[in-house]
């Protein structure tokens, strides 16, 4: 199983629309590592990564 991780996308890797609204799809991260979008990863390996399992506020 796979769970969303926050944090980890690097630009243009993202796998879905960011949590803040400003894009609607994959691929469209501006910047490595954005706390605001995700991407996939297998569960529990998030936050071993560096990401966290919710966007940040």
């Amino acid at each position: 199983p796979k769970e969303k991780c926050f944090g980890v996308a690097k630009a243009g890797q993202n796998d879905c629309a960011n949590d803040a609204g400003i894009h609607s799809c994959a691929g469209q991260s501006k910047v490595d590592n954005d706390k605001k979008e995700w991407k996939y990863v297998a569960k529990g390996t998030c936050q071993k990564a560096g990401g966290t399992l919710t966007a940040a506020k």
